[in-house]
Order: C-alpha cells, then structure tokens, then sequence
C-alpha cells in the first residue's frame, strides 16, 4: 500500500478523470458509492474513497490520495490503494492497485480502463476534428487529407521503429524488417514497442504501465476531437 511520509514527491498532478476511469476499471461493473472527497486550494483533486461491495459481501474501498502536503495529511506518492473491510467495518487487508510515477500510471491490478463518455471511436477517427487534429499533430495544413496524415503516420511510426533498431531514421519497411529478423525480434512486437514507446525488450510491468498511458492518451485525443466536432457544427 502506499505510504505516508514527510517528505513531499514533486510530480505532475493527475487530471481527475484519469483517475475516476481508473478506479471505474478497476472496480468494473459494480456500483460504487463516494465516502470521502477532498480537494486542495486551487480545487485540485488530492483525497478520493469509493467504497463496493466485494463478492464475499464485505465492504471494499479504494482510496485515492495524492502526493504532496495538505491542510489535514500529507503524503510521498500518488496511489491508488484497495483497503478490504470486514463485516463491522474494520480493515482487514489492502493492496496498491496503481501509483503514479512520473506522469505515468503504472497499473498494477491489470484492469480495463473504463472510457470516461460513451463515444463510438469509429465516427470520431474519421471524424473532422480528428482529421484537424491529426494534421497539427504531424505538422501538416489543416487542408491535409486523411491519405496524406495516414501516411505522416507511418512516416512517423518506421522512424520510431528505426530509432529502437539503430538504423537511420529514414529507414524503409524493408530495412526495418530485415533488422528485426536480424535482431531475433518480430515485427510485431518491435511495432508495439515503439507505439507504446518504451525500449527494446520492456519488461512486464514496464509495457502494461505504457499501453495504459497510450490507452488514456487515446481517450483524451478522442475526446478532444469530439468537442471540436461540436465547435465546427456549430459555426
């Protein structure tokens, strides 16, 4: 579980509906009520407990806290920790689902981060807002067709593979493919690695913390499509 100590860990602060669809995945289809709730001066989330009820029907509760130094705690990391209760309410057990590590959540639990709206990722991806978005990512006039960013990606996708190979940056498919065969990768796996953007052999829990923060990157450039969509058909 995580720990209370003096000293205060300087890291970026969660936005709290990273946190809210972390805890949703991790508690998954089971109704959660909200016991404790704290934010810090500037509105900031640093305090949040959610209490299920486990299948054994004791109570479960996941406990948010923030690191950092507050008027009534204080705390050396960020975490989201799982406290078991019994029957009267006592603790009997916890484990740390997640902590939050230089940004990054590393997810310990391996659970299935829960979309923070409802959206059909399809309509979105090919909507004009993503198209919009996509162009800027890639430097490219926001007049770029689909065609044109798609291939910025893959432009942009080889020269991330190339760099984890050591082979020039500008290396083509062909190249790339003979370096993992070379390498005794496959492509595969090389391909996940640099989406994810971690080193070449990753471990476990290295990867998993990656594909959740890629996960949650997703979710944001989804959701930040979708609101542009509105601001165009509104105008």
């Amino acid at each position: 579980m995580s720990e209370n100590l003096d000293s205060q860990e300087k890291e970026p602060v969660p936005r709290e509906g990273e946190v809210m669809r972390l805890i949703e995945g991790i508690v998954g289809e089971k109704p959660y009520t909200e016991v404790l709730r704290k934010e810090d001066a500037e509105g900031q989330l640093y305090r949040l407990v959610v209490e299920v009820i486990g299948d054994d029907g004791d109570p479960v509760r996941y406990d948010y806290v923030r690191a950092g130094q507050f008027a009534d705690s204080k705390s050396s990391q960020t975490a989201i920790d799982i406290i078991y209760l019994n029957s009267d309410g006592d603790e009997v057990g916890g484990d740390c689902a997640a902590k939050y590590v230089n940004g990054n959540w590393q997810n310990l639990k391996q659970v299935t981060v829960v979309p923070e709206e409802e959206v059909h990722e399809d309509d979105i991806e090919n909507s004009e807002g993503m198209r919009i978005l996509k162009a800027r990512k890639y430097n490219l006039p926001e007049t770029a067709t689909f065609d044109e960013i798609s291939d910025a990606e893959d432009a942009a996708h080889y020269k991330k593979m190339s760099i984890l190979l050591g082979l020039p940056e500008d290396s083509d498919y062909d190249t790339i493919k003979n370096a993992v065969e070379k390498n005794g990768y496959t492509f595969l796996d090389v391909s996940l690695w640099a989406d994810h953007g971690v080193g070449l052999i990753p471990d476990k829990q290295e990867f998993e913390s990656a594909v959740l923060n890629t996960r949650l990157e997703r979710e944001a450039l989804l959701r930040e499509a979708n609101e542009l969509d509105k601001k165009l058909s509104r105008k």
